[in-house]
């Protein structure tokens, strides 16, 4: 029977960070877990620790600074919001890495080189659950980065049906994998509708009241039943 482990334990991230994706070029000087995060006092205090300090951040190559990011202690805090781009909103505007991140050029190549790589079930089964969650979190995390709109507007339309190729391949390797779940799909799904609507839905494949549910969904990354949405055909048959 498939699990729903991303939903059910998804809390977890909010109180410990293990490096999957690996190395990191910096280190966070306090994490989650150590004496010294558990002094600090509030919410505010543990953003304020994991700033990069200005003289470091502009060393790291862009794919450093991915690593950086991806490893950034409250990257959980993501999924505490009303809503995925409110969440990632939160994370841009509390986080200076993802602020440089987004600003480099060269990143939305980058960040599709590493998208392509990863694969949603490349995790070990003796790994525990919460283990597992955050590897297919990260990889939510890479999604909800494409679906900015600092990525996509870089990006000309062959490039963005790629993209959406790319994506409809990851969601059903996604679908095979007992870890992902409606989370997991939807994630995948964010990135598309904001690409639908950067070079408009063809109204002629679907009616104006799921255009106008699309349109929703681009703005928040919150919809029902995104599944009966004809993704491939909207796009890719343009």
């Amino acid at each position: 029977m498939k699990t729903t482990l991303i939903s059910t334990a998804l809390f977890s991230l909010f109180s410990f960070s293990i490096f999957l994706f690996g190395q990191s070029a910096y280190e966070y000087p306090i994490k989650p877990g150590t004496e010294e995060w558990k002094q600090l006092k509030n919410h505010k205090e543990k953003v304020e620790v994991c700033q990069i300090p200005e003289n470091t951040i502009h060393s790291l190559t862009t794919e450093e600074l991915l690593d950086v990011c991806l490893n950034y202690p409250l990257i959980g805090d993501i999924m505490a919001f009303n809503n995925v781009q409110e969440g990632f909103d939160a994370f841009k505007n509390n986080f200076n890495g993802v602020n440089e991140l987004l600003q480099r050029n060269e990143f939305p190549s980058i960040l599709l080189e590493r998208y392509s790589k990863i694969e949603p079930s490349n995790y070990e089964m003796e790994w525990s659950n919460n283990k597992k969650v955050e590897y297919a979190y990260k990889i939510m995390v890479l999604e909800f980065f494409i679906a900015q709109d600092e990525v996509l507007y870089k990006l000309d339309i062959n490039k963005k049906k790629d993209i959406v190729r790319l994506l409809l391949s990851k969601k059903e390797e996604k679908k095979k994998d007992e870890i992902c779940d409606y989370h997991s799909i939807m994630s995948i799904y964010y990135p598309i509708s904001r690409i639908l609507f950067t070079e408009e839905i063809d109204k002629t494949i679907i009616n104006d009241e799921l255009a106008a549910e699309i349109m929703k969904f681009s703005k928040s990354g919150n919809m029902n039943n995104m599944h009966l949405v004809p993704w491939h055909l909207i796009l890719l048959n343009r």
